[in-house]
């Protein structure tokens, strides 16, 4: 018999008072009134990306998987919530209709939905045991293909109460409406796919939910319920993407500038790993950068200052990733600086243009110019550079200086948004 699931997304709901999130909790420093608040989260840039990955990644994945469970997933909105992305979630259920869409009154709880919209969805699906499972899910995460099929064993009376995370997940980090340089991750107890095993017994009672969230919350989760870890297959998709809560900090801050370099640095994902786990996401999945990039013409070059520098004039006033393709490479690649001359508004002080790209790992080296290094990933020709700034600035002149000669086959830029 097909366990039943119920799915639990938060899409974007306002609950400015909310603990959950950074853009709103008071301890974290509060960065917005609650105007600014709404702005931000219902601005197209942050829930575009969001709708996209749920309507056409997260949920054709569920629907593939449906087969291996009795599935509903209640989707928490909220009124004010901008009516063209009320009519895309309207236009999902209508093709997916294990999808349950509920107007959330206010404040909506992270571990699970309340009892009355609980109870509604419970109503006539209940199996004879009252068994079931709640998994968390939110609007940027991907969960693997046969998910409810090794969930499934763990759904049984005996583990009421408990908690199962598959934390072994792939992530990527996404540009415009494709992913680049994936990698694995290990997050144990990550919301992802979280399940929750739970009861509802002939008086009504639910047993095993939540009545008061563990310190640190999810990642604390087994402080308070006996919690299984299975890492024997991905787990979970982690999109990595500039909006998302998580990566708010005090001010602008570089977001490919830092996700970047440290992405190359891991361990590529095969591709058939993708392909089996993710298929909706695998086809997003850009493996071959240069092949979506433009090549800058070398006679934008404006003097080979020596055997081993060359400046660039370049006009990067938008995030992109600099490919540099270097001749008489013999093994090891060579250390390339790259510093960028960094043209600024009056309004964009010393101090701010420093944090912005320190934070991406640049050096200040004279009045407005910064220097960082060509990243090399294994088997790679290119050598990756990441052009981010902060708001009201760019780059005008891009010059690169080897130890040993420079020989520079050409110079390709890939937006990244």
């Amino acid at each position: 018999m097909r366990k039943l699931f119920i799915g639990h997304t938060r899409f974007s709901v306002h609950q400015y008072n909310s603990g959950s999130f950074k853009a709103t909790r008071k301890g974290d420093g509060r960065r917005f009134s609650e105007e600014e608040y709404t702005e931000w989260l219902y601005d197209d840039e942050r829930l575009g990306p969001r709708a996209e990955i749920f309507v056409e990644e997260s949920l054709p994945q569920l629907a593939a998987s449906a087969e291996d469970a009795n599935l509903v997933h209640i989707v928490h909105y909220s009124a004010s919530l901008p009516q063209k992305y009320q009519d895309i979630l309207r236009g999902a259920a209508e093709e997916f209709p294990f999808l349950h869409l509920n107007e959330a009154p206010g404040i909506v709880a992270p571990s699970a939905p309340n009892k009355k919209v609980l109870n509604s969805v419970l109503r006539n699906r209940l199996p004879k045991d009252g068994v079931f499972g709640i998994y968390r899910l939110d609007d940027d995460d991907v969960l693997p293909i046969n998910f409810f099929e090794r969930m499934s064993p763990y759904i049984v009376d005996e583990h009421v109460g408990w908690r199962v995370s598959f934390p072994e997940s792939l992530t990527a980090i996404r540009t415009r409406s494709e992913y680049i340089l994936p990698w694995r991750r290990y997050f144990p107890k990550a919301a992802a796919g979280l399940v929750s095993i739970h009861q509802k017994t002939s008086d009504g009672a639910i047993l095993g939910l939540q009545t008061r969230a563990p310190a640190k919350g999810h990642m604390k989760l087994d402080t308070a319920y006996p919690t299984v870890l299975d890492s024997r297959e991905p787990g979970f998709f982690q999109a990595r993407h500039k909006s998302q809560d998580s990566i708010l900090g005090d001010g602008a801050s570089p977001f490919f500038g830092s996700m970047i370099p440290t992405a190359i640095e891991k361990e590529s994902v095969p591709t058939e790993l993708f392909e089996e786990y993710f298929p909706y996401v695998s086809r997003r999945i850009r493996r071959n950068i240069a092949e979506a990039s433009t090549e800058l013409e070398l006679e934008t070059v404006q003097s080979r200052l020596s055997d081993t520098s060359v400046a660039i004039a370049i006009n990067s006033c938008s995030s992109q990733l600099l490919l540099a393709e270097l001749g008489d490479i013999n093994g090891v690649p060579p250390r390339v600086e790259v510093e960028v001359q960094i043209d600024r508004d009056p309004s964009v002080s010393d101090v701010q243009l420093e944090k912005y790209l320190r934070a991406a790992g640049l050096n200040r080296k004279s009045n407005d110019a910064y220097a960082g290094s060509l990243s090399f990933s294994p088997n790679d020709v290119y050598g990756l550079f990441v052009l981010e700034t902060p708001p009201g600035c760019s780059v005008s002149i891009l010059t690169l200086t080897a130890d040993d000669r420079l020989s520079l086959n050409s110079i390709r830029t890939y937006p990244l948004d």
